[in-house]
């Protein structure tokens, strides 16, 4: 029997014994890593189980396994020769990467909701489990299944939860990977060949592998490539048979994205235009796939990135709500996988902040969806974090933002000062339409494709509603700053500047270090009229956590902030010079918009031409005028909003640590004591 492999193109089938569909910590990091192992299930609830896994596309299992074998129960891995310092320090990874036993998280449950008859689109950052689950759903739906369900399913979440049996082992299962169709030249030919070789490579594969129940000998008979191969497949096989079908496709963004960087990476003008190769891919393979509709009873269609092909505008991307928790990890998953992995998980604090904070789908009213981990990224955590590390684990993401430039003539394109302004604003307003192409006509990445590569997710006080994203973790944020650090640092020339006035401040005296905070906070207010406006933890986060102004003394990681916290007053804490002392900076922020509606209660909406004209206005005032200017603001314990003076967000008392007040984008005042 024909069986998976993982290059160039994947064949159709299985052996009598499939495997658990298992992602191990290994494959996590090598996703093509050839070989098979004893891999326990784990789940919130473990039940001793066996299994056996060679990559992330192989979904047969080694002939040699027995229904017999014994089952192990999940049990940590010691590692006691090998402290966390060690692996933060390049010692002992090897055995962390190449344990005795691999791991696998039960996603099966996610399975007995869905409907007798589906169509989905997952769209997901790399590595948070789509074709993992994609080959349960291929395994657990297939015909050849039947023999050996219950040694393969009998212990997960998919059989031992409901009450009455899920239906499984009903279909022929049909399986493409796009991955390996994309353009690298001028030519569309290329494109055409790629793509006619993995349809014709996997459709083959299918027919002798269900050689049996569609009553052939030969698998070319039946393949037509002149004409339609999938629909040549259905009117003259599986329809006339009486079969139905299960069809995966993996990377169905891959040849639009990875056409998309190789343009980019060489600057090609004669490059194939971004809408010839969608309307190909879309003529070839999705309106042909399309039109088989009525023996394709289950359709899982999984990608990174959104792509709007023609044949596909009725499959919505996440919407079908029993998926949303099959990818990536709950918290409770992510601490059982640590604890199987280490023998202390005490310092595994604040899982969000570090590697989480993801959501990707709408909630329905009164069902949130829950935030999940990044997978990826979590190893990452279990092994001691470096930016090394993380540029492995947001390889799209890297690839993504080197290929931004620093500004844009097209207002759709992602640019540098765009990621500038997030990190100065805390979020970015993309309203609420839901996914839109990663890429536009021009092939400028978007902010669609940022959020999906894991860089932003939407605010999860907004309960999944894509309306603005943030940074979601310490993790994307570290990946944003490699992009931007240099250029605000040549920017706003810090580089001896910051160092000396944070030296300077250490001791007493402010202004040098007011000076560039108001230099870069006026800068970003005058490019944000009429958008998200800058703030002081912003402005701080901007300046402390760039990696070419590390403080005298210490390093830039002591520099720790939450990149979810109230923007208009927070605190942070920074190293001190030369010392082991830390300080607290107490930071508010009133923004233009509030101080125009102070001083013009009664006007409607500004535009971003009066707050321009406002805030050059500001800017001549003096520090008493600006404390007795009137500000509006929303009170929550009158529910309504209040008009108060600036100088009231100052402490009446002389505070224990310094605060700073930022006010209208143009001046930042300062209260500390002698």
């Amino acid at each position: 029997m024909p069986s998976f492999t993982s290059a160039p193109y994947l064949t159709i089938g299985s052996e009598d014994n499939i495997s658990f569909p298992a992602k191990t910590v290994s494959d996590l990091y090598y996703e093509n890593r050839p070989g098979t192992r004893q891999a326990p299930t784990l789940s919130p609830h473990p039940t001793p189980s066996t299994a056996s896994t060679r990559s992330k596309r192989s979904f047969s299992s080694d002939d040699s396994e027995s229904s017999t074998s014994s089952h192990k129960r999940v049990r940590t891995l010691s590692f006691s020769k090998f402290s966390l310092y060690d692996y933060r320090s390049g010692q002992g990874v090897e055995a962390f990467l190449y344990p005795p036993n691999d791991l696998y998280i039960d996603k099966t449950r996610y399975i007995i909701d869905l409907p007798e008859r589906f169509q989905c689109l997952v769209l997901r950052p790399p590595q948070f489990g789509k074709t993992m689950f994609l080959s349960a759903l291929y395994h657990f739906y297939d015909v050849h299944g039947e023999q050996n369900f219950s040694q393969r399913f009998g212990h997960l979440a998919v059989t031992t939860e409901p009450s009455n049996p899920v239906p499984h082992s009903q279909h022929l299962s049909l399986f493409f990977d796009l991955s390996g169709t994309y353009v690298t030249s001028s030519c569309l030919h290329e494109l055409s060949d790629s793509l006619t070789s993995e349809v014709s490579h996997t459709l083959t594969s299918f027919i002798e592998e269900y050689a049996t129940e569609l009553g052939v000998s030969n698998a070319e008979d039946y393949l037509d490539l002149e004409e339609d191969p999938e629909a040549n497949l259905s009117k003259k096989l599986v329809e006339s048979h009486g079969h139905t079908l299960f069809i995966g496709v993996d990377n169905y963004d891959a040849p639009i994205r990875k056409s998309i960087v190789n343009m980019h990476l060489h600057s090609n003008p004669d490059s194939v235009a971004i809408s010839e190769i969608e309307g190909h891919i879309d003529s070839h393979f999705w309106r042909p796939l399309m039109a088989a509709t009525a023996i394709i009873d289950k359709l899982y269609i999984t990608g990174t990135l959104f792509v709007n092909y023609a044949a596909l505008q009725n499959v919505v991307p996440n919407a079908v709500p029993s998926l949303h928790g099959a990818f990536g990890f709950t918290v409770d998953e992510a601490l059982l996988f640590s604890q199987s992995v280490l023998p202390d998980t005490s310092n595994l604090t604040h899982l969000h902040q570090l590697c989480g904070n993801y959501t990707f789908s709408p909630s329905e009213p009164g069902h949130p969806v829950p935030a999940v981990i990044n997978p990826r990224l979590l190893i990452d955590r279990l092994i001691g974090t470096s930016l090394s590390y993380v540029q492995d684990s947001f390889e799209l993401l890297s690839e993504l933002l080197n290929l931004m430039t620093e500004d844009s003539g097209f207002p759709a394109a992602v640019t540098v000062q765009g990621l500038i302004e997030v990190l100065a604003t805390g979020g970015i307003d993309v309203g609420n339409a839901g996914p839109s192409c990663a890429f536009d006509a021009t092939g400028a990445i978007t902010w669609s494709a940022l959020q999906f590569a894991g860089a932003l997710a939407p605010d999860p006080q907004s309960n999944g509603i894509i309306g603005t994203l943030l940074i979601p973790n310490s993790a994307a944020l570290l990946m944003i700053h490699s992009r931007v650090d240099n250029v605000v640092h040549d920017r706003y020339n810090l580089a001896f500047a910051f160092s000396s006035a944070w030296a300077y401040f250490s001791q007493g005296r402010e202004a040098p270090l007011l000076e560039i905070f108001c230099r870069v906070f006026r800068d970003l207010s005058r490019k944000c009229f009429g958008k998200r406006e800058p703030n002081l933890k912003g402005i701080v986060e901007l300046i402390f956590r760039n990696t070419l102004c590390s403080l005298p003394g210490r390093t830039v990681d002591d520099v720790v902030f939450p990149p979810l916290e109230s923007m208009m007053s927070t605190q942070v804490q920074v190293p001190a010079c030369y010392t082991d002392k830390i300080l607290t900076l107490k930071l508010t922020t009133l923004s233009l918009r509030g101080m125009w509606w102070g001083a013009h209660p009664n006007d409607k909406e500004p535009t971003a031409q009066a707050l321009e004209v406002f805030h050059d206005e500001l800017l001549t005032r003096k520090d008493d005028e600006l404390l007795d200017m009137p500000y509006q603001v929303w009170s929550p314990t009158l529910n309504a909003m209040e008009t108060r003076r600036v100088g009231s967000f100052f402490d009446s008392e002389l505070p224990t640590n310094p605060h700073f007040l930022a006010v209208g984008g143009a001046h930042i005042l300062l209260l500390r004591r002698p």
